[in-house]
């Protein structure tokens, strides 16, 4: 049995052997922040099926790893998780790379080949989009998230500027902070019921989105999530969101209307600021009326 491993309530803290060939024990959970961080001698890590989550910078700096394989269990990788790994081999497929296991090489789509290429088909095994791998591929103008994708990952699709439509399947859950941020060309998006977090700045200066739709089952609008989408003209928060954070809208100049159900009861601070012309739509009384009162902001009554 390999020795070295620092492991409390399921979270492998920190690795402290030797070993290039390191097998993952069974009962972790989570890989935790730095646990290999600058190890320069593993060569081999093997993540199993009880492995849920990897955090960040968790393989940082380990120059000498090659080979990486990542359970089916796993459904969440921190966006700095592989950072310095330059002997990292990945497996291939239409225009990206990815990480995975012997039943599924595909698991992961770590990165796109390269940020000039014009599209990407993605592997119909694919479960997570790695945090910032499309980032700065400015010539993809649609992409078609298979279902089974359940999540993406912070920056994924940041700043790609051609891109004009994506899917997002109904198995996603996560999507990540800023992960389509500065994609100026994308005109509408629908968020399914399964994502309950729209994270912080996740739409963040998409100038041409204009059609937003979201499902009943999100619970919380980060911030800044559709700050500055100058082009949205008219919004309907669903019955389950509980918060819509603090510049949440901020800077939408062409909305018009926003309806906003007495379900929710947190509106943070400059949530609507620079929406000169907003109409808040809502019951008399509720957080949304005492929110217009005090910003003196039009309301309507439901």
């Amino acid at each position: 049995m390999q020795r070295g491993f620092l492991i409390n309530d399921g979270v492998l803290e920190k690795y402290l052997g030797e070993d290039e060939v390191v097998i993952i024990p069974d009962g972790v959970t989570e890989i935790g922040e730095d646990a290999f961080s600058e190890n320069e001698k593993i060569k081999s890590v093997i993540i199993g099926e009880g492995v849920r989550c990897i955090d960040s910078l968790a393989f940082y700096g380990c120059k000498s790893l090659s080979h990486l394989e990542i359970g089916n269990g796993v459904d969440w990788i921190c966006e700095s998780a592989f950072y310095g790994c330059d002997s990292l081999c990945y497996n291939e497929f239409d225009n990206a790379l990815y990480l995975g296991n012997k039943a599924n090489p595909y698991t992961v789509l770590a990165r796109a080949r390269d940020k000039e290429i014009p599209l990407c088909k993605i592997h119909k095994g694919t479960k997570i989009i790695h945090g910032s791998a499309f980032f700065g591929c400015k010539a993809i103008k649609t992409i078609d998230i298979p279902t089974g994708v359940i999540a993406i990952g912070g920056s994924a699709f940041f700043d790609c500027d051609s891109l004009c439509e994506v899917s997002i399947p109904p198995t996603a859950r996560y999507i990540g902070r800023e992960a389509f941020c500065c994609c100026k060309n994308l005109s509408s998006i629908t968020i399914t019921a399964s994502v309950r977090v729209i994270e912080d700045k996740t739409f963040e200066f998409c100038k041409a989105l204009s059609t937003v739709t979201l499902c009943e089952g999100i619970e919380v609008i980060g911030e800044g999530a559709f700050s500055r989408c100058e082009s949205l003209s008219h919004v309907e928060i669903p019955r389950s969101v509980a918060v819509i954070m603090e510049d949440a809208f901020y800077g939408c100049a062409s909305l018009l209307s926003v309806v906003i159900p007495r379900t929710v009861t947190e509106i943070g601070d400059f949530a609507f600021d620079g929406c000169n012309d907003v109409v808040i739509i809502g019951a008399v009384g509720s957080v949304a009326h005492k929110y217009a009162r005090d910003n003196s902001m039009k309301f309507a009554a439901i």
